[in-house]
């Protein structure tokens, strides 16, 4: 399927635009919903992202897939910002979430525990480091992180 192929094209040029106007690529998926073609695109920032960044994206984005024609068919092109409860996946995710609480669940048991949340302290490609309730300080192997989110407390 051509669209496929396209797939890396498609997601080189978002990443490239995103990175121009100042933010993070996420995802980017093309796929079908029934009979429509749609490209959905989320993009993130330090601080968050706001409606006139996803706008400005996106007409950017049409404009140059037009140009481009690396989707010679109709389709829906949505950009949007991840949510506040996205997963946490890459190392970058979690340092932008340093000082915040996140809530893990682990193949392998913490504390007696295979689900735990706690201050998100720090993190690299092998580990994270939290503050666990009471103070107590804990390092948490990626390898061992099966889900990763952003507590949100309202």
């Amino acid at each position: 399927m051509e669209e496929q192929s396209n797939q890396s094209k498609i997601e080189a040029l978002v990443g490239k635009l995103a990175e121009r106007a100042g933010l993070e690529l996420v995802e980017c998926d093309l796929f079908r919903a029934g009979r429509r073609l749609i490209l959905r695109v989320f993009v993130d920032k330090e601080g968050g992202i706001a409606l006139d960044d996803c706008q400005k994206l996106s007409r950017e984005l049409g404009a140059a897939l037009d140009l481009e024609d690396l989707i010679p068919q109709a389709y829906t092109l949505e950009v949007s910002s991840p949510g506040v409860d996205r997963p946490l996946r890459t190392t970058r995710d979690f340092l932008r979430n340093r000082g915040r609480t996140i809530r893990l669940g682990l193949s392998e048991p913490l504390a007696g525990k295979k689900a735990v949340s706690g201050k998100l302290l720090g993190a690299d490609d092998e580990k994270l480091e939290l503050e666990l309730a009471g103070g107590a300080k804990a390092e948490v192997k990626r390898s061992a992180v099966l889900q990763a989110k952003v507590e949100t407390v309202f």
